[in-house]
């Protein structure tokens, strides 16, 4: 699934929030490469349940920092970490100006 494009400027933090089910092991993975973390970089991420809610699903949030102006496509894979194939993907264009 690909989503409308984030518009950022250089050195603004952003969030990419994704809903998942942590208590069943998946977890959202960004996947960068060279060029793309030239462009963005991982400040942190962290789950964010409902209050007072335990088990079920959640959000899982990313915090990235723009660094360069430019175009780049990130991608998330929803895996179990022992796993390797991905069971859903997000691609998100971020576009830094």
């Amino acid at each position: 699934m690909v989503q409308d494009p984030i518009r950022v400027n250089v050195g603004d933090v952003f969030e990419v929030r994704l809903e998942g089910v942590p208590t069943a092991g998946y977890r959202w993975a960004l996947d960068l490469n060279d060029e793309q973390r030239e462009l963005v970089e991982l400040v942190a991420t962290a789950w964010e349940s409902p209050a007072g809610v335990l088990g079920g699903e959640a959000t899982q949030a990313f915090r990235l920092r723009a660094r360069r102006s430019g175009e780049a496509m990130l991608s998330f894979g929803y895996r179990r970490p022992w796993e390797p194939a991905a069971v859903a993907e997000k691609h998100i264009t971020v576009a830094i100006v």
